[in-house]
């Protein structure tokens, strides 16, 4: 795709990687994503067009990993506005609402997950708590992709 196409359709999509972890290879390594029956290895496919806009459920994650590495090497606070997503690139920044009740926040995805089925975003206990989905743990939600 040109230049030019990419950047009059920016606006209106993003693209997610098509493995969960293409973001964790060093430069120059080879996506082992998919390998067949008979060890050979195939390239993992061209990224995905999406929509910039997904609903699912959100979950929250906090006390036990505050401290701890995230996957792109940042140490993790519960109190920044970061988020987990299984494929959106590290630093792209999500506008996330909460569904039940209109709140909405700004996170930027910093980790990768969340890991549980069903579940499209894992949010850190500050952003959750501005959405008012500490107490129940998981919320419907509307992502909305910002940009880096």
């Amino acid at each position: 795709m040109n230049s030019a196409k990419k950047q009059a359709i920016s606006q209106n999509i993003f693209f997610l990687k098509a493995s969960n972890h293409q973001n964790h290879k060093k430069a120059g390594q080879q996506d082992y994503s998919k390998i067949s029956k008979n060890r050979q290895i195939i390239p993992a496919q061209e990224p995905l067009l999406i929509a910039n806009s997904v609903s699912g459920n959100a979950s929250w994650y906090g006390p036990g990993f505050d401290g701890r590495l995230t996957a792109n090497g940042e140490t993790y606070d519960q109190q920044e506005m970061t988020a987990a997503h299984p494929d959106l690139e590290f630093g792209t920044k999500v506008k996330v609402t909460n569904l039940q009740n209109g709140r909405s926040v700004i996170v930027r995805i910093n980790d990768r997950g969340p890991f549980i089925r069903d579940r499209i975003i894992d949010l850190s206990a500050a952003a959750a708590s501005a959405l008012n989905m500490i107490s129940s743990g998981v919320a419907p939600v509307r992502l909305t992709i910002l940009g880096q």
